[in-house]
C-alpha cells in the first residue's frame, strides 16, 4: 500500500472528531456519568431529565454527529486488513 499518509491523517482526524463531538456530546454536555442514584425517587429522577432537557439534546446531537465519524475509521480498517501484502494461496488439504 502506497498511499498510508492521507489514511493516517483521515485516521488521525476522525479519531480527533469522535472524542470531541461523541465523548464531549455525552458525557460532558449531557452529563450521562455518573447516573443518577439508585435512592432517588421516580419524580426526582424525571426532574433532573426535566431540567437539563436542553443540555441532553445538545450532546445526544453533538454524539449522533460524532458517530457519524466513526465510519471512516472502519472504511480504513477494513482497507488496511483487507490489502493484500503479498499473493498467498490457503489450502484447506496439503
Amino acid at each position: 500500500m502506497k498511499n498510508k499518509p492521507p489514511l493516517l491523517l483521515i485516521r488521525f482526524v476522525s479519531l480527533l472528531m469522535v472524542a470531541l463531538f461523541w465523548g464531549m456530546g455525552m458525557f460532558v454536555i449531557a452529563v450521562f456519568l455518573p447516573p443518577p442514584s439508585p435512592e432517588l425517587s421516580v419524580a426526582e429522577i424525571a426532574a433532573v431529565y426535566r431540567e437539563g432537557r436542553t443540555s441532553i439534546i445538545t450532546g445526544l446531537t453533538m454524539a449522533f454527529v460524532g458517530a457519524g465519524f466513526m465510519l471512516p475509521l472502519y472504511c480504513i480498517a477494513l482497507l488496511l486488513f483487507s490489502w493484500p501484502k503479498q499473493k498467498r494461496v490457503f489450502r484447506i488439504s496439503q
